[in-house]
């Protein structure tokens, strides 16, 4: 559990390689948590990150940069129910991911958490499986209708980034993003010079 920035990071050639056991999680309350350059094997657990749902403060940012995820089948980033705070900003760039069927990358399950993310940022990554597979999200809310009519429109706050990415044999069932806090502004949400490819056979 951690209440101010945290930095793992790795500037030698050769990568950190981290596997965890049991149900491995971390539990963010506030600050910064940021991963540069780590090898993670999750074949052995669920991994994920907590939003810590006794959290008071919001998170500033939750960063993963140049690092490798395989066997990624549970949530990298978890977050609670009726949690009085939220992420202000996600970033995955120049990471690989080898993801197991029906992954989720990042999970909400509140709403009142979800309009506090004002930034998703998902760039010049690698997402690809030996086979065909359905992922269901980079980031998903668990909810298919969102009520904001209580809150007011400054609800709207998220802007997406997903551009420059590499998608192979990966296909997302729910859709690549699927949100519905996107800040009613142009450009607030992009995606862009992302190439989907998959093998011939592949029903995908």
């Amino acid at each position: 559990r951690r209440s101010s920035d945290l930095i793992f990071s790795r500037n030698a050639d050769t990568r950190v390689k981290l596997k965890p056991y049991s149900k491995s999680s971390i539990s963010i309350t506030a600050g910064t948590f940021a991963v540069e350059r780590i090898d993670f094997d999750l074949s052995e657990i669920g991994a994920k990150l907590s939003h810590n749902t006794k959290a008071t403060s919001d998170i500033d940012n939750i960063i993963f940069e140049d690092c490798v995820f395989h066997s990624l089948s549970r949530p990298l980033i978890n977050t609670g129910k009726s949690v009085s705070s939220g992420i202000s900003g996600i970033t995955f760039n120049k990471c690989r991911f080898f993801p197991e069927a029906n992954a989720n990358f990042v999970s909400y399950n509140d709403s009142e958490v979800l309009y506090k993310l004002n930034n998703f940022t998902f760039t010049n990554n690698v997402v690809c499986s030996g086979k065909p597979i359905q992922i269901t999200s980079l980031i998903h809310y668990k909810d298919a209708v969102v009520d904001y009519s209580s809150a007011g429109a400054e609800v709207w706050n998220t802007k997406v980034n997903a551009s420059h990415n590499i998608f192979c044999n990966v296909l997302a069932k729910s859709g690549y993003i699927h949100l519905y806090s996107v800040k009613h502004e142009e450009d607030a949400c992009i995606m862009k010079h992302n190439v989907f490819t998959a093998s011939e056979s592949t029903a995908l």
